[in-house]
């Protein structure tokens, strides 16, 4: 799990990497237009991306599926540096899946389980942003949220997920090895401890 530091201050992001505490940057446009009305924050991307070389994500101001790709696509050309955030909504998953296959990182917001994380990560986005607050205020956030206290628990978890990355393929004509998928997810049915730190519920929606 990374820790990403939202903000729109050079400085503030600097001081947070000199401690290793910012893996990557949440630049918020509403937060920037408050803090430097009358400016471009397309500059003040650019900077955070050049000076720091971590991942900058920036959220997506649109809401057709056109619009989120062309809004998406304008604002990766900033830098390599910049991940468009879009959210985990029916009619971003288009956009989703077009910018991944182009090369564009994506993070998918409003995710809050594990089976919208595995839908995120097949519609092409390479990681999720997770508002530990969210979580908190949902009940999900402690680790007896994440265990699974019997093996018919964790299967029925496991067949959930399974179901929507079938509906998620014929939707998309995503192409899902489920082969792959069944030899995966054995490993995680045979461990009565999988899952049980909150840290594994986030790492598994960050794509290598």
């Amino acid at each position: 799990m990374n820790i990403f530091l939202e903000s729109v201050s050079i400085e503030e992001i600097r001081n947070a990497s000199a401690a290793g505490f910012a893996d990557g940057v949440v630049f918020s446009e509403g937060a920037f237009a408050d803090s430097s009305p009358g400016n471009d924050p397309r500059e003040t991307i650019a900077e955070i991306a050049k000076e720091f070389a971590i991942p900058v994500c920036v959220e997506v101001g649109a809401i057709s599926s056109d619009d989120l790709y062309y809004a998406a696509h304008d604002l990766a050309k900033i830098s390599d540096h910049v991940v468009v955030q879009l959210p985990l909504v029916e009619d971003a998953l288009p956009a989703m899946h077009r910018l991944s296959a182009e090369g564009v990182g994506v993070c998918a917001t409003y995710v809050f389980n594990g089976a919208q994380a595995v839908l995120a990560s097949k519609a092409g986005a390479s990681m999720v942003r997770i508002s530990l607050h969210d979580l908190d205020a949902q009940g999900q956030i402690t680790a007896q949220r994440l265990r699974f206290a019997t093996p018919s628990e964790r299967e029925r978890y496991y067949t959930h997920i399974l179901l929507y990355m079938d509906i998620f393929k014929k939707q998309l004509n995503i192409d899902i090895d489920f082969d792959q998928v069944l030899d995966e997810f054995s490993v995680c049915l045979s461990d009565q401890n999988f899952w049980v730190e909150p840290g594994m519920h986030y790492l598994v929606l960050k794509k290598k």
